[in-house]
């Protein structure tokens, strides 16, 4: 019995020492790859895809390419809309052209995974623009910041149909 015990006790030490547990958890935007028509919209979520605990706000940059998109929403995800008290959404455009976003639970905190905000993107010309975080961090109940991976996506912006080659999916998408 002693020997079962010291063996499970050294198993969970080296397990500990060796980082069980340290691996941060990934914020990504999701869809990781989206094709939208010129002058349509389509949204990426901000997705916290593992188990992260004590969430209370967050800061967001985020870098895209404004000759191809433009953020025209930002809307509150089921991460801190599921909190039962109040929150705070604030969202604007540098004058570098990236999206900023600040976010938090007042009061309180809110464990993931999850969805932090929905973000709609407009495509203005044909092109493909990579979304890119900059600085950008999780807090916790302390201001503290918690240790996230981020992961960026790609919108591919579709323009005009040409007149050969063009398939009638593709003519038809343009007046749905």
């Amino acid at each position: 019995m002693r020997g079962m015990r010291l063996f499970v006790t050294t198993v969970a030490a080296v397990v500990l020492v060796h980082g069980a547990g340290t691996a941060s958890p990934a914020t990504h935007l999701d869809p990781a790859y989206q094709e939208i028509n010129v002058y349509e919209t389509g949204e990426v979520s901000v997705t916290v895809n593992d188990e992260v605990l004590g969430v209370t706000g967050y800061d967001l940059l985020i870098e895209y390419d404004p000759m191809v998109v433009e953020p025209v929403g930002v809307s509150e995800g089921t991460l801190p809309a599921g909190y039962a008290g109040d929150t705070f959404l604030y969202w604007d455009v540098d004058d570098l052209n990236r999206l900023l976003i600040n976010g938090a639970v007042l009061g309180g905190s809110v464990d993931g995974p999850g969805t932090l905000v929905v973000i709609e993107f407009m495509g203005l010309a044909d092109g493909m623009s990579s979304l890119e975080f900059g600085t950008s961090e999780l807090r916790d109940i302390d201001n503290e910041g918690i240790p996230t991976t981020w992961e960026g996506a790609t919108i591919q912006v579709v323009g005009a149909v040409p007149v050969e080659g063009s398939t009638w999916t593709r003519l038809k998408a343009l007046f749905d």
